[in-house]
């Protein structure tokens, strides 16, 4: 008998805003768990703000439609300050795409993600630079994703560990990274969190794996969200559909390998077991 799967996302709101959210890929036998479990991520917006909305949408999904992926590497920035790390994000862009379009594309994450009221979802640039009208408004939400409970719980606990508290943030942001950069399409990722109270961000690509960024914002600012940097703008189409519909489960972790270009203050990150 084929298992069933279900989609299960949860969204905090106030009027149409997005505030935050979570969501898991799981099976039938985790599907009362995980319900729980992500309501628990979003009770503390609630008990913050009373007034807040919070939807609740499941997804049946049938197994044969799942692709399965392998979740990005994971290294992590040591530095002190926002100026080390704009300095290395700098150095992570020129050395993934043209010299320009690095430029360009911190002005916009500088005037668009950081300088502007969060959006919904992700913004969309291409390989000259500018912001496709598709995203320009609202972004593109990325949805359908998760992880098997047992992988899940080792790359928490090996968050909390060495990285940051909670560590369902991190590990949230790297299964969604992980099917972005799935699709051929897009080059890399770049985000800092819109929530005031946290700093982090991270650089994703196919190259460099997930590469997480402290200081990547000043302390206290409202802002922050998702840009991803496209290949072939041609292909956007069938990019919306993968991003917005397509459910992808991940059940193990890429190995990591060396970075192409020099970095200084990284680290690689290992948990104990590659595969779940």
């Amino acid at each position: 008998m084929t298992e069933s799967y279900f989609s299960i996302r949860m969204r905090i709101h106030k009027n149409g805003r997005h505030i935050s959210g979570a969501e898991d890929l799981v099976s039938s036998e985790n599907f009362e768990a995980t319900i729980a479990r992500l309501s628990s991520k979003l009770r503390l917006y609630l008990k913050e703000n009373p007034s807040l909305q919070q939807i609740l949408t499941i997804d049946p999904i049938p197994s044969s439609s799942i692709q399965h992926g392998e979740l990005l590497p994971i290294r992590a920035l040591k530095s002190s300050d926002i100026k080390e790390s704009q300095d290395s994000v700098r150095v992570i862009l020129e050395n993934l795409l043209s010299p320009s379009l690095a430029s360009r594309v911190l002005m916009i994450f500088d005037k668009e993600i950081l300088g502007h009221p969060s959006r919904n979802g992700a913004l969309l640039v291409n390989e000259q630079g500018r912001i496709l009208n598709e995203s320009a408004t609202e972004g593109i939400r990325t949805t359908h994703f998760g992880c098997l409970p047992a992988l899940r719980k080792i790359l928490e606990e090996a968050a909390a560990r060495s990285l940051v508290q909670p560590s369902y943030r991190f590990v949230d942001a790297l299964i969604l990274s992980s099917k972005v950069l799935m699709a051929e399409e897009v080059l890399l990722e770049l985000c800092a969190s819109d929530d005031p109270r946290y700093q982090t961000g991270y650089i994703a690509s196919r190259t460099t794996g997930y590469i997480r960024i402290p200081f990547i914002k000043p302390a206290g600012l409202p802002t922050g969200g998702r840009l991803y940097v496209l290949r072939n703008e041609n292909a956007l189409t069938e990019l919306l559909a993968f991003l917005r519909e397509t459910p992808v489960l991940f059940s193990s972790q890429q190995p990591h390998s060396p970075l192409p270009f020099k970095l200084a203050s990284i680290h690689d990150i290992e948990h104990t077991a590659r595969k779940a």
